[in-house]
């Protein structure tokens, strides 16, 4: 996958991720009890992309300063 077909798998999750949790009814989003296991798993998996993302960029800013 591209870079920019990459990041726009990510804004897309977090679109989901964002509309999904504007749903929630504020009394719910008030509730410290209130679970929605959807919305974890999308937070999931947006962590995980961009955690990957991130070591991508780090492995290339070491390549670009020479440290491997």
């Amino acid at each position: 996958m591209s870079g920019i077909h990459y990041f726009g798998h990510i804004d897309r999750l977090l679109y989901e991720y964002y509309t999904a949790e504007l749903a929630i009814p504020a009394s719910d989003q008030e509730n410290p009890g209130y679970r929605n296991p959807q919305l974890a798993e999308l937070a999931d998996t947006v962590v995980r992309l961009l955690e990957q993302e991130a070591d991508h960029y780090r492995h290339y800013a070491a390549r670009w300063r020479g440290e491997h």
